[in-house]
């Protein structure tokens, strides 16, 4: 074995790598490096290996963010999503320190082993979105770059939906009415199309609600601007525990005589503000 010609392959390999970032078996490959080779590196101590198909330098420590940097070119649709985006993009919440990092994706595989093994995170594979253009999807979650290992991460507008679609199952309705409540901003050019391609009724009434409580943007223009339905049902139930719901219900019909003339909409007039019922958040036990 020609140990000066493997020796610069690798050496090669690695001036081109990143600091927490993991070599994958691609990347060896790509460098001419054979399995055989790469096992003979781990042995050697030049390589440690830190999973199927995954390597790092002895004296590097990857990250997550160095982990999704090099899956997101494999993995359709990878991307920090719901409460680690808006974690990302600075709304936060004091008792929230400790949760797993949420990653969305569009394959069901979800995210390989030394991922899963090496970091606290959480995948998924919801259909929250139908997009009708491909790049309102890109350019609802951008590149946001940390020690210069871009990762794609939803918006905050984005965050905020993908947050609500997980209230009740991941997240309780408290902690989410108090992350939404941290929103500073919203973009009503953003929230609308995403609303448009959004496939949850639960999370078009969610925000509607809480949207509306907190003052954080005008819901009833937005929904008529666009168009928004939440269903034809007077009352929707929303799971927020083990044998748990809670009743949203319509309480206002907003008409288009009621909005300025370049917000209307000829269709229909849009049930867009909600409410709980009397006495606020009920739990009761499902019959």
């Amino acid at each position: 074995m020609d140990f000066d010609l493997t020796g610069s392959k690798l050496t090669r390999l690695l001036n081109q790598g990143k600091s927490g970032v993991p070599i994958l078996t691609r990347d060896l490959r790509e460098s001419g490096i054979s399995a055989r080779l790469a096992s003979h590196y781990v042995k050697s101590g030049w390589l440690n290996r830190i999973g199927y198909g995954a390597y790092c330098l002895p004296n590097d420590a990857v990250t997550l963010d160095g982990a999704l940097f090099v899956l997101q070119k494999d993995v359709p649709g990878l991307h920090l999503a719901s409460f680690s985006a808006l974690n990302r993009w600075g709304v936060r919440h004091n008792l929230t320190f400790n949760e797993k990092a949420v990653v969305w994706g569009e394959p069901s595989a979800g995210l390989p082993k030394w991922v899963r093994s090496s970091f606290n995170v959480r995948y998924s594979c919801a259909k929250l979105f139908a997009f009708e253009d491909s790049r309102l999807d890109f350019d609802t979650r951008p590149v946001f770059s940390l020690d210069n290992q871009g990762v794609f991460c939803s918006v905050i507008e984005r965050g905020v939906l993908e947050l609500l679609s997980e209230s009740g199952t991941f997240y309780s309705p408290e902690l989410t009415r108090n992350i939404v409540e941290s929103v500073r901003r919203l973009r009503p050019e953003v929230l609308g199309p995403l609303l448009l391609s959004c496939t949850s009724l639960k999370v078009r009434r969610l925000f509607a609600l809480l949207a509306t409580e907190f003052n954080l943007i005008d819901v009833s223009r937005l929904y008529s601007e666009y168009d928004i339905s939440t269903g034809d049902a007077k009352q929707w139930q929303v799971t927020v525990g083990k044998n748990k719901t809670t009743t949203i219900r319509k309480v206002k019909l907003v008409h288009e005589a009621e909005l300025p003339q370049s917000s209307r909409v000829a269709r229909r007039d849009h049930p867009v503000l909600l409410r709980l019922g009397s006495a606020g958040l009920k739990r009761g036990n499902r019959a």
